[in-house]
């Protein structure tokens, strides 16, 4: 949604300054803030509360549905993020510390708490099935995006600290390289990605990294050969995924500091590569979990991350899925 600004008496100077800006903002739009500021609905006019949205969920038969009852309730979402997937997002309250967001492509409804400072202090899945409510579990906090936070043209800095979760020491092994890879979504919808930075811990156990474009998100990627330890086990590390600290996004221009955790895998190790579901077996199962996981399916979890990662990247993505069903196929032929 774009709103067009007219000159006219009955917006200040200021409310059509702050509609540019708005207007300017990538990939987020702030509707109900512009029709507030055009005079359209006033700042204190009907929110969206649980119970309503309960109503909502209940005669609804799909997040589309859902979506066009809530819009016609509150006319307007808070925000709209229009990324690699859209979302509409609707406060509960005026601050936007209590988040509902829906989404479009994807079929899910979630509701999210945040302090005032922007951490994330909770959250829960409400639709297609409601969960509990659990608190964030991660260490590292989650600007989330208020409209008057944001500078588009802004720039940002983070600090990586490298823990050995084999220790929690700081990460001593001089190896691998690390690859910060910056990602840009096109208007089209395309994703691409370029190396950012690239160092190897000979550079410090501790990186900043300024002067990153807030308009973009960030995955950091270690690459590193199996090495022989002193009782002759080969080994070699890998950033633990499961802590998702290895992802990045932020649009407020500020400093973060992240930790950052590696752990030391042995070709030894009893891992059965593939056994995404973590059942033990590796069969069919695996293969169509991962597909619908890649596919953003919310109904999916996968048990085991690591053991998807079967080309050794860092990273999971159809390549993974390709060698996979090689494999599966090849224990087939083996076993005819």
């Amino acid at each position: 949604m774009n709103v067009t600004v007219e000159k006219s008496d009955k917006i200040s100077a200021d409310d059509r300054a702050e509609i540019e800006r708005l207007n300017g903002i990538e990939t987020v739009d702030f509707c109900r803030r512009k029709m507030e500021l055009l005079g359209a609905i006033s700042e204190d006019a009907p929110r969206l509360t649980m119970d309503k949205l309960q109503e909502f969920i209940d005669s609804s038969e799909n997040n589309l549905e859902l979506v066009k009852k809530v819009m016609n309730y509150v006319d307007y979402p808070d925000m709209v993020y229009d990324g690699n997937s859209t979302s509409y997002d609707f406060w509960l309250d005026s601050n936007g510390n209590e988040v509902v967001s829906i989404g479009y492509e994807a079929n899910y409804a979630a509701y999210t708490k945040i302090a005032d400072n922007g951490t994330v202090i909770g959250g829960q899945m409400l639709y297609p099935e409601k969960t509990e409510f659990a608190e964030n579990g991660k260490d590292i906090s989650f600007e989330y995006i208020q409209y008057h936070d944001i500078i588009p043209e802004g720039k940002g800095s983070v600090t990586l600290t490298m823990i050995d979760e084999t220790n929690g020491e700081s990460f001593a092994e001089t190896n691998g390289t690390f690859r910060l890879i910056s990602k840009f979504t096109e208007k089209d919808g395309t994703v691409t990605e370029e190396v950012f930075k690239s160092w190897n811990i000979s550079d410090g156990t501790t990186i900043t990294i300024d002067e990153m474009p807030i308009d973009r998100s960030y995955e950091l990627r270690y690459a590193d050969e199996y090495h022989e330890d002193e009782n002759g086990n080969m080994y070699r590390y890998e950033i633990d995924i499961n802590k998702w600290t290895h992802v990045y996004s932020f649009i407020t221009p500020r400093e973060y500091k992240f930790n950052v955790y590696l752990e030391k895998h042995y070709l030894s190790d009893p891992v059965l590569l593939g056994d995404v579901n973590g059942d033990d077996l590796l069969n069919i199962a695996d293969a169509v979990s991962l597909q619908k996981w890649l596919a953003g399916s919310s109904d999916i979890e996968l048990q085991n991350l690591k053991y998807a990662d079967l080309n050794y990247d860092n990273r999971l993505d159809v390549f993974d899925l390709i060698i996979l069903k090689n494999k599966l196929i090849q224990e087939v032929a083996v076993q005819k």
